[in-house]
């Protein structure tokens, strides 16, 4: 793993970004991954450099193919006790034993090339009235 980032609304949720360029999101009370979305950045060597997840469920990530993704993550109350884990939707119990889905979209909803390959972070700045604002640079 090469990038980690808690996600907010669900707290026993880690999203991880690895050196192939896959996202996986994992279940840290099971310690193991509800999702994967493997060649999320699929260029070869494109190893997921930064992941940040935004208060509203929107995953923006950069990797060393020289993208920055945006993709969106949500979780809804799902029906029943038993452990679904299916490319649409994984379940996760949380401390107070609710049973909840996760959904990962498949494909990110904006692309942007940003010409940094390597090591080049990016960081997400909060500004007033627009949900994120990306900068890649050294």
């Amino acid at each position: 793993m090469q990038a980690l980032a808690f996600v907010p609304f669900a707290p026993t949720l880690l999203l991880a970004g690895d050196a192939n360029g896959a996202l996986l999101l994992w279940d840290v009370h099971v310690r193991r991954p509800l999702l994967r979305r493997g060649g999320a950045h699929s260029a070869r060597g494109a190893g997921v450099l930064s992941v940040r997840v935004l208060p509203s469920g929107s995953v923006l990530t950069q990797a060393r193919d020289g993208i920055l993704k945006l993709w969106h993550l949500h979780v809804t109350p799902q029906e029943g006790t038993s452990q679904v884990l299916t490319e649409e939707c994984a379940t996760f119990t949380t401390t107070d034993m609710k049973q909840l889905c996760v959904h990962l979209s498949r494909e990110p909803s904006l692309k942007i090339s940003t010409n940094s390959y390597n090591f080049c972070t990016m960081s997400a700045i909060p500004w007033e009235g627009v949900e994120v604002v990306a900068v890649a640079g050294p």
